[in-house]
């Protein structure tokens, strides 16, 4: 007797089983704070080939474009920001059931390449989130007194939770002038945060930098609290001393009148589709001979 095949949820669970952590191999610019992340290629060759070996396909089946808009870039140009939201379809060669995955992606680029930016991206957490693939961070590790801001400026007011008090001030710099920036993990902003006699550099990325860029005239100006850790970071000058400074990477930034950002940008979760039943070789073969009648 011919063992029954097994279903698609029995095969997505051995490749959740053998996928391990997937490794951090990228590393953004040094003026975007050097931090690393996962490649979108390391994620997919952790899936793909397990997926191959049991007869299932992953294909983008919808690609719906959540938000769109154009910026000036500090030299001039216009840099495009598009967040898509793409509909995954998983396939069993054997059973022809199907199961959905959906993900956001953000991407920017002053030329034309802001779409497949944006795609690589949703690909990339697609993978990481459908398949809960590890990359080795753990956000709830800490407790919140462990998270709250570090060496934080003493000219710079703090809630009892941690959160930072300033006026927030674009810059002239690129890494202050809140305006928003293409990394290869998503968006990127950066603005000063400045309390009675100091401040500190805020960075923000992914959704938080395009909404916060979004209510630019809302937020620049205006006395906002911004939640985060601060890290401390080096870079050396052409011929001089390497110079430390200190960055707040933001989590959550409120703004008079505005919600909480960010605001929460989960698509609404879809049922997978019914399985369509295969056509039989008799069913097939009578669908030519009618096409053949039509074209005769």
């Amino acid at each position: 007797m011919t063992a029954a095949a097994k279903g698609l949820h029995a095969k997505l669970a051995e490749v959740m089983a053998e996928a391990e952590r997937i490794p951090k191999r990228g590393t953004a610019p040094a003026q975007m704070g050097g931090y690393t992340f996962v490649q979108v290629g390391d994620a997919a060759d952790a899936i793909r080939g397990a997926l191959a070996a049991r007869g299932v396909s992953m294909l983008p089946t919808a690609v719906e474009i959540v938000e769109q808009s154009e910026h000036p870039t500090a030299k001039g140009g216009t840099m495009t920001t598009v967040s898509v939201r793409v509909t995954w379809t998983l396939t069993d060669g054997e059973t022809q059931q199907s199961a959905v995955i959906q993900s956001l992606g953000t991407g920017a680029d002053t030329g034309d390449k802001y779409s497949p930016k944006a795609q690589t991206n949703a690909m990339k957490y697609a993978l990481l989130m459908g398949f809960l693939l590890s990359t080795g961070d753990d956000p709830e590790a800490s407790s919140l007194a462990e998270r709250r801001p570090r060496n934080v400026p003493a000219e710079v007011e703090r809630t009892d939770d941690g959160g930072l008090i300033g006026t927030a001030e674009a810059g002239d710099r690129n890494t202050s002038d809140f305006l928003v920036r293409q990394t290869p993990d998503g968006s990127a902003l950066g603005f000063r945060l400045r309390g009675d006699k100091g401040g500190i550099l805020v960075e923000a990325l992914g959704p938080l930098a395009d909404q916060l860029h979004a209510h630019k005239a809302d937020v620049v100006g205006k006395r906002v609290t911004v939640w985060g850790a601060i890290a401390s970071r080096t870079f050396t000058p052409k011929g001089g001393k390497e110079v430390t400074y200190q960055v707040l990477a933001a989590e959550r930034v409120r703004a008079p009148g505005l919600p909480d950002m960010p605001t929460d940008t989960t698509p609404e979760p879809v049922e997978a589709p019914e399985a369509v039943p295969a056509l039989t070789e008799a069913e097939s073969a009578a669908i030519w001979d009618s096409l053949a009648e039509v074209a005769s």
